[in-house]
C-alpha cells in the first residue's frame, strides 16, 4: 500500500513537468542540395514565440551572428564550448503553425561532418539539452508578456480613474463656485 501511494504521489508530482516536455529526435533535412542530420524538437506553442526564444537562449550562449541563407539561419565558425572544444558551423529554421512548431538544429564541425549521437554523443547530448531549454524559455517569455499586458491595463485603468477623479474635481469646485454665488445673492 506503502509503495502504491509512493509511486501515485510521483506520477502525480512529475506529471506536469512530464506533459511540458517536449520531443526531440535525429532526422535528416534537406539544405540545398544536401541532406545533413539535425536534431528537431516539437514544441507546443506559436512559431514566432518558439523563434524569440530560441534567438534568446542562442545569445545568453554567446552566439548572435546569425544570417539566414536558404530558409535556415547559420553561423559559421563559432565557439560553443558548452557543445564542443572546437569551431562549430550551426544552422537552424523554426518552423509551424497554430500551437505546433519545430526547431532543426544542425551543428557540424566543418566539412559536412555532422554532429549526431552516433558520432559525437557528449556533443549530441549538449544540444538535446540546450534544446530542451527552448520550452521553458518560451513559456517564461508568455508569462512576462502575460504580466506585461496586465499592466499595461492596470495603467490604462488607472489612468482612466485619474481622468475621473479630475472631472469629480472640477465638478465639485463648479457647484462650490455656484454655491458661493447663491450665498452672495
Amino acid at each position: 500500500m506503502k509503495k502504491i501511494c509512493c509511486s501515485l504521489l510521483f506520477v502525480i508530482v512529475m506529471m506536469p513537468s512530464i506533459l511540458r516536455a517536449q520531443k526531440i529526435s535525429e532526422e535528416t533535412v534537406k539544405m540545398g542540395k544536401q541532406s545533413a542530420a539535425c536534431f528537431v524538437a516539437a514544441i507546443k506553442h506559436e512559431k514566432d514565440d518558439v523563434q524569440a526564444a530560441l534567438i534568446a537562449e542562442l545569445e545568453k550562449a554567446g552566439l548572435k551572428k546569425a544570417k539566414k541563407k536558404k530558409k535556415f539561419y547559420r553561423m559559421m565558425g563559432v565557439e560553443w564550448p558548452s557543445v564542443s572544444s572546437g569551431k562549430l558551423d550551426l544552422y537552424y529554421k523554426v518552423s509551424g503553425k497554430r500551437h505546433k512548431s519545430k526547431i532543426y538544429f544542425v551543428a557540424s564541425k566543418g566539412y559536412d561532418n555532422y554532429i549526431t549521437n552516433a558520432n559525437d554523443a557528449g556533443a549530441a547530448s549538449a544540444i538535446n539539452a540546450f534544446l530542451s531549454g527552448i520550452n521553458a524559455a518560451v513559456e517564461h517569455n508568455i508569462e512576462i508578456k502575460n504580466k506585461e499586458a496586465e499592466v499595461q491595463q492596470m495603467n490604462e485603468k488607472l489612468e482612466k480613474e485619474k481622468q475621473d477623479m479630475k472631472k469629480a474635481e472640477e465638478n465639485k469646485r463648479k457647484k462650490e463656485k455656484e454655491l458661493e454665488e447663491m450665498k452672495k445673492k
